[in-house]
């Protein structure tokens, strides 16, 4: 199960990640889904949490994408400036998605980041 769970996250990050240009303006809709683009919704699963920031949300060059489920004690990051993605361990219960800059690279993030 927790091998199905690692799998999926990292499908759905990889995905994401690629489709920065689709998520360019993503906004949150008051039933809490994230709206991509012409009003595509995802809806995030219970108790997963996800923060994505672009420099420019227009015309997103760079980005960077996070993601914890608040059930589990890891989160999930990676950026345009690195084709890894890498994790953290954190207390089970966090809530709080993980925010990295847009322009963070694998030097960046490898002292406090494991890549997978």
């Amino acid at each position: 199960m927790k091998k199905y769970i690692i799998v999926t996250a990292l499908s759905l990050l990889t995905m994401l990640a690629f489709s920065a240009p689709v998520m360019a303006g993503a906004v949150t809709d008051n039933t809490g889904n994230v709206v991509l683009g012409a009003a595509c919704e995802y809806d995030l699963s219970n108790s997963v949490y996800m923060d994505y920031i672009a420099d420019n949300y227009a015309n997103a060059q760079y980005y960077s994408l996070g993601t914890v489920h608040s059930g589990g004690n890891r989160q999930f990051v990676t950026t345009s400036e690195t084709s890894v993605i890498w994790w953290q361990t954190v207390t089970k219960g966090t809530q709080n998605s993980p925010s990295v800059t847009t322009t963070s690279t694998t030097g960046d993030l490898s002292s406090t980041w494991s890549s997978l």
